[in-house]
């Protein structure tokens, strides 16, 4: 536990469901939220404290492909305008209210590991989140800030969010080394996306 560690609170769901409702209709395929007691056994170097110290939730997001202008699955993304703008929407909404907000990529935390984190979807064996009806598809946007925002259900994803490790995105994988998966040897190719069956 950490010394700064945030009084309780409690989950304000009202504003985590105008938030989500927000994302949702503003271009964005899926909404939740990874609250902080979720987050309790992240290694230190993934640990959202690192961002914004005292945290208490991250508001995660996944954009589909069309929505999006990427360099690849590792690389750098941005959103074409209407997410984008729904994106800096929901951080004045929270600011207003008078919460501090960063985004998830100021410190390196792993958004596929908080997307899981707030029930989006399963990590799949090449280190990306699987999402129903979407696959490995969705390029995922983080928020960390201090409200106390709820774990939700019915955001987007279907109650059958599991990877079944079929293998399909490990088989032609240039980052499939002997026994695991080596993010650092991933070129960005996009074959995984292309195979994963739990895309629509």
């Amino acid at each position: 536990m950490h010394e700064d560690e945030p009084q309780h609170l409690e989950p304000d769901r009202d504003l985590t469901v105008r938030l989500c409702s927000l994302a949702l209709s503003g271009g964005f395929a899926v909404c939740g939220v990874a609250e902080r007691r979720a987050l309790a056994a992240v290694p230190p170097r993934a640990d959202p404290d690192r961002i914004l110290p005292g945290y208490r939730s991250v508001l995660v997001v996944g954009a589909s492909p069309d929505q999006v202008v990427s360099s690849g699955p590792y690389g750098p993304a941005m959103l074409v305008a209407r997410p984008a703008e729904t994106l800096s929407h929901i951080r004045r909404e929270l600011e207003s209210v008078g919460y501090r907000v960063r985004p998830v990529a100021e410190g390196g935390a792993s958004l596929p590991r908080l997307a899981q984190a707030a029930d989006l979807g399963d990590l799949g064996p090449v280190h990306m989140l699987v999402v129903p009806r979407h696959g490995l598809g969705l390029t995922l946007f983080g928020l960390v800030s201090d409200a106390p925002l709820a774990r939700l259900t019915g955001t987007g994803v279907s109650e059958s969010s599991q990877c079944d490790d079929c293998g399909l995105c490990t088989e032609d994988c240039p980052a499939m080394l002997p026994g695991s998966f080596d993010r650092n040897w991933c070129v960005g190719c996009g074959g995984c996306v292309a195979v994963c069956p739990q895309a629509r």
